[in-house]
């Protein structure tokens, strides 16, 4: 699968568009195939590494804490593969 993955901060250079594996999902997880995912503050700042001590998440990171798309596996949730959601 695709992601933009961010593995040194700095300038949106930083941005890299790659193949990466699939991820292993935790309990309470889904995998969303994205359809619109906007650049927002939060997502600015991590890729610029100017989080408050102690909330900047380890690198690398994909960006993206909300978005829209199409359930792709439903990790024995409630939701169904095929289902639109969005999230925040």
């Amino acid at each position: 699968m695709k992601a933009i993955v961010l593995t040194q901060t700095g300038g949106s250079d930083k941005l890299e568009y790659k193949d990466i594996p699939k991820p292993e999902l935790k309990a309470g997880q889904v995998l969303v195939q994205m359809k619109a995912a906007p650049i927002n503050f939060i997502d600015t700042m991590i890729r610029e590494g100017k989080m408050p001590p102690g909330m900047m998440p380890d690198l690398p990171f994909i960006p993206g804490v909300e978005g829209s798309g199409i359930v792709v596996d439903s990790n024995d949730s409630d939701l169904k593969v095929g289902q639109k959601v969005a999230f925040l």
